[in-house]
């Protein structure tokens, strides 16, 4: 049926409004063109039967969608980060894989439930953001100012409908700048079998866009409107037919694509510290907070088809159809939370200069929750 897939402030929806906009097909028959006029009362049938169809107003507000796919973006801007190694002598060079994913809580059955009633509620508090390639250079600049180092970062991919996930597909970017400031040094003891990496105090600002469309099905059946040869001004070519006769059904599908675009800014502020163990396992753990902003817009209903299917019976042969579209227009921009603390930690492997990092972060979202998950590698010196 459905395939869909602050911290002290709330958000605000921006706009929401349902505006269905129909472009009549182009139908050809017997080598006659069927005038759009001829198609206008049938097409302000159809337009009725949306506006007021049961299955589409439950998604007229979609406020919690449009979050969870905000606070995630914004999560998704912390991948390719260095925080097991913040004490590199030189430059720091990681390529980072991951996702990020807000939920109504941490129990996969909360999860799945709410899949499952989205059909009928037309909203939950869910989102996700995807960044296969994030590639960040950090360098030390402690001969200008002890213990600074910045770092710049990139990310960009487009995942292809069926990639990853049947009917979903995604466009995501990231770009961003840190600064790290280590307030307390790097301590090593028995030879540096146990190596503190000392206490470093981060932040900087991070740009995340987000493209996903998702194809779903709004009802059981399609929107249809039956019209006969008379209706459209034609003759019943079946001998003994009468012009009264159906000749074809008018469609507008079920199926229809709900596009979120999530554009966000952080701006994060935290504080963090690691321990390298026999010189060869990597700990990091860490609090902060995210300042964020932006926004989420779910456009729902956009680019479904209005074809035209002739009746059963009817010669089809010299029958020519260029199907027209529909939108529906239902759209939510909401803003994501503006403050949202958080843990983060992780833990990897010291390889001499190569390092495999698994970070993951944790937020305390006021309608749920977020988490982060990634892998890095790096060349550090």
């Amino acid at each position: 049926m459905f395939i869909v897939l602050l911290f002290f402030l709330g958000g605000t929806v921006f706009g929401q409004k349902l505006d269905v906009n129909l472009n009549a097909p182009t139908i050809i028959y017997q080598g006659e063109i069927v005038p759009t006029v001829e198609l206008q009362d049938f097409l302000d049938k159809l337009e009725t039967d949306i506006e007021e169809s049961e299955d589409l107003a439950v998604f007229k507000s979609q406020r919690d969608l449009a979050r969870g796919f905000a606070n995630a973006g914004a999560a998704s801007t912390h991948m390719a980060r260095q925080r097991s190694f913040m004490d590199y002598r030189l430059f720091a060079l990681v390529i980072g894989t991951g996702a990020a994913i807000s939920a109504p809580g941490v129990d996969t059955a909360v999860i799945e439930k709410a899949f499952d009633n989205l059909e009928k509620e037309g909203d939950i508090y869910f989102g996700m953001a995807i960044q296969p390639v994030t590639v960040s250079l950090g360098m030390n600049l402690s001969r200008y100012v002890d213990r600074l180092r910045v770092s710049g970062k990139f990310g960009y991919c487009t995942i292809p409908e069926g990639t990853l996930f049947d009917d979903i597909s995604f466009a995501s970017t990231t770009v961003g700048v840190e600064a790290n400031y280590q307030v307390l040094g790097t301590r090593s003891v028995y030879a540096g079998v146990l190596h503190w990496r000392g206490l470093t105090i981060g932040t900087g600002v991070n740009y995340q866009s987000n493209q996903t469309d998702v194809t779903v099905e709004t009802k059981d059946e399609d929107f249809t409107v039956d019209a006969t040869f008379e209706e459209l001004g034609l003759e019943n070519p079946i001998p003994g037919g009468s012009d009264g006769d159906t000749f074809g059904t008018l469609v507008v599908s079920a199926a229809a694509t709900a596009r979120i675009n999530s554009r966000t800014w952080t701006v994060p502020l935290e504080v963090s510290t690691g321990l390298r163990l026999l010189y060869l396992v990597d700990f990091n753990l860490g609090v902060g907070v995210d300042f964020a902003f932006g926004h989420s817009e779910v456009i729902f209903g956009a680019g479904s088809q209005l074809d035209f299917k002739i009746a059963a019976g009817i010669p089809d042969e010299e029958l020519s159809v260029k199907a027209g579209s529909a939108d529906f227009g239902i759209i939510n921009t909401e803003r994501p939370q503006l403050l949202r603390p958080r843990l983060n930690a992780g833990i990897g492997l010291n390889l001499g200069p190569f390092k495999l990092d698994i970070p993951v972060m944790y937020y305390f979202d006021t309608r749920g929750i977020s988490a982060m998950a990634g892998v890095n590698v790096g060349f550090v010196w």
